[in-house]
């Protein structure tokens, strides 16, 4: 944390923890790079698997249940109340589907671009709802 001074008060500003999942792969350490360096960011890592990330990331966690797995968003919140994190960049097309489609029983912010373009070639039949 850091504190800023306004007027004669100073008052404490918390970082803001981002989560980058899953965080194995070239761009999630593009993701770490592009983050880490802001005073303001906390950066967090989580994979499946035991993979790159945790060469990189400071803070880094592997052995995650399966988006599949029933398991998988329960553990997910326990992560983001143990580590307080305000936002996740998913970096797989498939995960970010997943998170959006979840982000009312997730903890987090999914920050996310519109995901319906991702489904133009496809037809109305394979949009989620939630899209």
């Amino acid at each position: 944390m850091r504190a800023a001074v306004l007027g004669k008060k100073a008052c404490i500003m918390k970082k803001t923890n981002v989560l980058i999942f899953p965080a194995g792969e070239v761009n999630a350490v593009e993701l770490h790079d592009a983050l880490s360096y802001n005073v303001n960011i906390e950066v967090f890592g989580c994979s499946f698997e035991d993979r790159h990330g945790r060469f990189v990331f400071k803070n880094y966690m592997s052995g995650l249940p399966n988006i599949a797995e029933e398991a998988f968003i329960k553990k997910f919140n326990s992560l983001f109340n143990k580590w307080q994190i305000d936002f996740i960049f998913p970096t797989h097309d498939t995960v970010a589907l997943f998170l959006v489609e979840n982000q009312n029983k997730i903890s987090a912010k999914v920050i996310s671009a519109d995901l319906r373009p991702a489904f133009l070639g496809c037809g109305n039949a394979c949009l989620p709802e939630s899209v």
